[in-house]
């Protein structure tokens, strides 16, 4: 076979004979046993791969499957890989007649569907490696199910990895044809984007000189689903939107922005409360403190008054009704009300961000990368932070409840006290044309007809199909066309959305 024994670029790429390679050789999965791989080394293997596989696409030639095994390291060094064929090469719709895959393998090999062998079912197996890589001896996962949802929470185990992998592995993992990268190529072009970005552009940090400018735009509304169903027995129809939102522009390069959702499920007070009153605190601090904020340290106090004063005030709404109110008794309850909040501020080209709860902020780039910036505070994302095995994780009851939020009581010596969560403060450099968008989950869990339990990517990728689709369109038009489609597939929750378009120069 011509595609044997090739040497390119002072790199084997692929060969069938190992002993005319010089130097010592490992197999990939000895090579990364019993480690945690760092994220320098998972970009530097799964970049070496991708290289291999587009050079095997150039020679019009599909991989198809593959094992670890199949991949040497030479001289211990990840960035010099080669591939030793173990079993023959496909062709596009190749007749898979007495075939036998390897353990990594695209859907369509593993099933014989070979009229859908094509270009993309190595996009694939890029994919799966790579997730392959990031959970080597972390967390253990067999079906595509589990695949598909820890891949999406790969952000939850404190890598330093790009966060835009997020749109790369979503698609190239995805069991669909369609939804994958076309082909090995686009693939790799854009994981060189992303891990280019990731060393030169974001990597290179705050950037005193830039100079921001934003075009913002924020549309929101009751939900369809909601209305219909809470219409006949609410007194007020306003207090059914539960959201609040708020951008500011502040002094000398400056901008503030933050979405609150409340919590509609308590006992003491009301979510429509609790998400104004955080409102309200946001904005008064900001005009009284924004011209201070110059470092990371004082924007974490920033956001610490934040949290903690609208902690207070939230409690000190219902602090008369629970007066009479054994623990006891409390313990049966809902509890008091409660909010969400994702929550940012950007000076130059830095975004320093807090999320407590589930109300997902993302970037969509330049180069159509959706990436999502927040995880989801709840029980079962906890529990997988802690390597959790998956057959535990699924035996836990309400995965969804959320372990952070704004709100909440203490007992502590026979006294209620506000409960003052804590958070972490987050960086993320920005780049020029870069969109923000933050909603709230009424807009992520009806954008798209797919549950997110079933597959949690489906939302992103719709969202990110018609961030795509309408980039020709201003930001109130965007924001119109995602709040109408949640609206068309059931509307049941409050939806917000703010979009900004970010300008540096």
């Amino acid at each position: 076979m011509e595609l044997c024994n090739t040497y390119e670029l002072d790199k084997y790429l692929v060969c069938d004979d190992l002993s005319k390679v010089d130097g010592d050789l490992s197999d990939l999965q000895s090579f990364i046993q019993n480690k945690e791989l760092h994220s320098i080394e998972i970009l530097n293997i799964i970049s070496s791969i991708s290289e291999i596989l587009n050079h095997i696409e150039e020679k019009e030639y599909i991989l198809g499957s593959v094992n670890l095994e199949d991949f040497f390291v030479i001289n211990k060094d990840e960035r010099k890989i080669i591939l030793k064929l173990n079993r023959r090469l496909l062709r596009k719709k190749d007749n898979l007649y007495k075939y036998i895959p390897g353990n990594i393998c695209a859907p369509e090999v593993l099933n014989e569907d070979d009229i859908n062998i094509d270009k993309s079912t190595d996009v694939n197996i890029l994919g799966k490696i790579l997730v392959k890589l990031i959970f080597n001896n972390r967390i253990k996962y067999n079906k595509y199910s589990e695949e598909r949802f820890l891949s999406y929470n790969i952000n939850l185990f404190g890598l330093n990895l790009p966060l835009e992998l997020h749109t790369f592995i979503g698609k190239s993992t995805s069991i669909y044809n369609d939804e994958r990268y076309e082909s090995v190529k686009s693939a790799k072009e854009n994981l060189d984007i992303i891990i280019n970005n990731f060393y030169e552009n974001r990597g290179r940090g705050f950037n005193e000189n830039l100079e921001l400018s934003f075009v913002g735009s924020g549309k929101t509304h009751v939900g369809e689903g909601k209305l219909k169903k809470y219409k006949l027995k609410s007194k007020d129809i306003n207090k059914l939107n539960e959201d609040s939102a708020l951008i500011l522009k502040g002094e000398n390069n400056k901008l503030f922005f933050m979405i609150a959702d409340g919590v509609s499920n308590c006992s003491f007070g009301c979510g429509y409360e609790a998400s104004n009153i955080v409102k309200q605190v946001c904005n008064y601090n900001w005009n009284k403190y924004q011209t201070q904020l110059t470092n990371k340290s004082e924007i974490n106090d920033f956001f610490e008054k934040i949290v903690s004063e609208s902690c207070i005030e939230i409690f000190k709404y219902v602090e008369s009704e629970l007066d009479d109110i054994t623990y006891e008794d409390f313990l049966k309850s809902k509890g008091i009300m409660s909010t969400t909040i994702s929550a940012g501020i950007i000076i130059n080209n830095k975004l320093y961000y807090i999320s407590l709860g589930d109300t997902p902020m993302y970037v969509f780039s330049n180069d159509n990368n959706l990436t999502i910036l927040n995880n989801e505070d709840n029980l079962g994302k906890r529990a997988l932070t802690h390597y959790m095995s998956l057959d535990k994780y699924n035996d836990i009851s309400s995965k969804s409840s959320l372990t952070k939020y704004i709100g909440g009581v203490s007992y502590i010596n026979d006294k209620y006290e506000p409960k003052i969560q804590s958070f972490k403060l987050q960086e993320f450099n920005l780049l020029n044309e870069d969109i923000l968008l933050i909603c709230s989950d009424g807009l992520t869990d009806y954008i798209d007809t797919a549950m997110r339990d079933d597959d949690p990517w489906s939302a992103d990728m719709t969202l990110r199909e018609i961030l795509i689709k309408e980039k020709g369109r201003s930001l109130k038009q965007i924001n119109e066309i995602l709040v109408n489609r949640a609206n068309e597939l059931g509307g049941g929750d409050n939806i917000t959305s703010i979009l900004l378009k970010l300008y540096f120069k």
